[in-house]
C-alpha cells in the first residue's frame, strides 16, 4: 500500500464491512470511503448479517455500531475477537453510546477508534485510513 500526492492511501482490493441497522449511515459511509479511500464497501444492516458476510466474504475492515437488532455490536465483536481467521481484523467503532463502560470494553478487544455519533465524517476516514494503514 502507498500513498499518492493527493494524501489517499492506495487501497486497491481493500474490502470495508459497515455495519449499522440505520440505512441512510449506510448511504452516507458508502458516498465517502470510495471516492476518499479508493476502498470497496460492504453493507449489513445488523450484527447477523455481518458475522455472515464476515464468514463469506473477504474484508479488511469493519465500521461497526453497537446498538443493533439480532447481534448487537459487542456480540459481532466477540465473533471476530474469537475466530482465528479474523481475530485480527481492524474495526472501528461508531456508536450513539457514552460512558467508560463501552471504552473499557472496546479496550480489552483492542479497539483503537471509538467514534461517537452523530458521526464527523472526515473523522471516520482519517480512522478508517489510521487502521488500513496498520
Amino acid at each position: 500500500m502507498t500513498s499518492s500526492d493527493t494524501g489517499r492511501i492506495s487501497a486497491s482490493g481493500r474490502m470495508v464491512l459497515i455495519v449499522d441497522d440505520d440505512p441512510m449511515i449506510r448511504h452516507a459511509y458508502q458516498a465517502v470511503m470510495p471516492d476518499q479511500l479508493g476502498v470497496k464497501v460492504l453493507e449489513a444492516a445488523d450484527g447477523m448479517e455481518a458475522v455472515d458476510k464476515l464468514l463469506t466474504q473477504r474484508v479488511d475492515l469493519v465500521v461497526l455500531d453497537i446498538q443493533m437488532p439480532r447481534l448487537n455490536g459487542f456480540e459481532v465483536l466477540s465473533f471476530i475477537h474469537h475466530h482465528p481467521a479474523i481475530r485480527h481484523l481492524p474495526v472501528v467503532i461508531v456508536t450513539s453510546l457514552r460512558g467508560t463502560r463501552i471504552r473499557e470494553k472496546t479496550d480489552r478487544l483492542g479497539i483503537q477508534y471509538v467514534l461517537s455519533k452523530p458521526l464527523d465524517l472526515p473523522e471516520l476516514i482519517n480512522a478508517v485510513r489510521a487502521s488500513l494503514c496498520y
